[in-house]
């Protein structure tokens, strides 16, 4: 049993491009596919943090266009218990031409993937992330 709680959150986004989704291909430690995300700054707005980190990660400028339900989960890490928070928002690639720029930490090995909304549900690999994939379509299409 964890001895230790903490609290983290995180903001991110589910940006898309007309009828294509940006997901992120984690390559290592495993291979992973989710969204882009990252822990907020202090001081930072979950907003602020959705943006930057789309940035970092995949080399895109995005906008938001609306927010989404937070996604909140835990898991245990060392004797940890982690209760984790992300801020999802629908965004909006700003510039496809651009060439994306990541700008990674060091040992972060991720690969920015454009992919319909199908072949999305299909590579996730979190249910919890098919689910916000579903509301976002829902809310960018209407």
């Amino acid at each position: 049993m964890p001895t230790i709680t903490k609290i983290h959150e995180s903001s991110g986004g589910i940006v898309f491009n007309g009828s294509l989704v940006l997901l992120i291909e984690v390559i290592s430690p495993y291979r992973e596919y989710n969204f882009p995300k990252g822990t907020m700054e202090i001081g930072e707005s979950a907003e602020k943090t959705a943006v930057r980190e789309v940035s970092e990660e995949t080399g895109y400028l995005a906008k938001i266009i609306m927010p989404l339900s937070d996604l909140k989960y835990e898991f245990i890490v060392e004797d940890v218990c982690v209760k984790k928070t992300v801020h999802y928002f629908v965004m909006e690639v700003e510039d496809i031409a651009k060439t994306p720029e990541q700008k990674l930490e060091v040992g972060e090995d991720l690969r920015p993937i454009w992919t319909t909304v199908p072949e999305a549900l299909g590579r996730l690999t979190h249910n919890n992330s098919e689910d916000i994939l579903l509301q976002a379509v829902g809310l960018y299409e209407d």
